[in-house]
């Protein structure tokens, strides 16, 4: 492997953008099929495609998630800049759910955070032998993400 790569750093941040990559490619790909007209559509597209990539690519996700710290500044600095662009889109379609006055949450930022860090755990845990499937299971993450928007409270 070294005939290819420079050093394990060269190795992990290769891994690392192939998979944020990846994963970003996934939301695009969902997101093309959902109704842009429906911020709940998007999150529910976004959603299923954030627990597929974390399902189907466990290996990648939890090695990039536990070897973060361990890149060069400079590919680390690169790593958090396309993290940060995926979580804004996901902050962005929230947003939007909000603005159609149908729902609310106590705090975007923590509402987007939760959302993100119970799909990213599914490369921990899922089993593609276990009793759910991933489509399953992305239904289901769909329906709990959804719940984390609460119905807005109606104006006296």
């Amino acid at each position: 492997m070294y005939h290819h790569f420079a050093s394990k750093e060269e190795i992990l941040w290769s891994l690392t953008e192939t998979a944020l990559k990846r994963l970003a490619s996934a939301w695009h790909t969902a997101r093309f099929y959902a109704n842009a007209d429906e911020p709940i559509s998007q999150l529910r597209a976004f959603v299923r495609a954030d627990v597929a990539f974390h399902a189907e690519h466990r290996t990648e996700a939890n090695l990039v998630n536990s070897q973060l710290k361990s890149l060069s500044p400079e590919h680390y600095a690169r790593a958090v800049e396309m993290r940060s662009e995926y979580e804004l889109e996901l902050t962005t379609i929230v947003r939007a759910c909000l603005a159609t006055g149908k729902y609310e949450v106590p705090d975007l930022r923590v509402t987007v955070f939760a959302i993100l860090q119970m799909t990213i755990a599914i490369a921990s845990w899922y089993d593609p032998v276990g009793p759910l499937g991933v489509s399953e299971l992305a239904s289901i993450y769909e329906e709990l993400a959804v719940k984390m928007l609460a119905p807005a409270k109606s104006s006296p």
